[in-house]
Formats: C-alpha cells, structure tokens, sequence
C-alpha cells in the first residue's frame, strides 16, 4: 500500500536507506566545502528524481546561506556560489 501511496502522491518509491547510502558514499574523503556541497546536491537530484535541491549553511548566528543549488542555474551562481543570507524567521 505504501509504494502504491509513494507512486501516486511522489511519482515513484524510494528505499531511503539505499539512497542514503548513494548520496553520502565517499563523502568523507572530501574537504572542500563547496565541492562537497556540489556533490551532495547533483546526487540528491540525481538519486531522489527531484527537478532541483539547494543546500543551505547555518552561520554561528542561526542564519542560513544558499551554498549550492542543482542543477546549477544560468543565472546567479558565480563561481558555484550563491551567498543571499536568510534570516531563521524566513
């Protein structure tokens, strides 16, 4: 029933402790931030079937920055960057 429910409201089912896997196997082996997030975000789209996914970075304050959206768009990315600041009330 669930996978019958997953199909008709998310347009398939998902092991997720497979895709987890997938999305976070060799992951330890980087150390650059913004590689990492270009990583994690090409394989969520990829792995999920989902149209896009942006990964957000909380500062020491509780905001949160936009580091990395996928596919990457043709507008507003320089250098694989997008650093528009959102408050923890938006």
């Amino acid at each position: 029933m669930q996978r019958i429910v997953d199909t008709a409201f998310y347009g398939g089912w998902y092991d997720y402790r497979s895709a987890v896997n997938h999305i976070t196997q060799g992951l330890e082996q980087i150390t650059d931030l913004q590689e990492l997030a270009k990583i994690i975000s090409n394989r969520l789209v990829r792995i999920l079937q989902l149209e896009e996914s942006i990964l957000f970075l909380r500062d020491l304050e509780g905001d949160f920055s936009v580091i990395e959206v996928a596919p990457t768009p043709k507008w507003g990315m320089k250098d694989g960057w997008i650093l528009r600041l959102y408050p923890r009330t938006a």
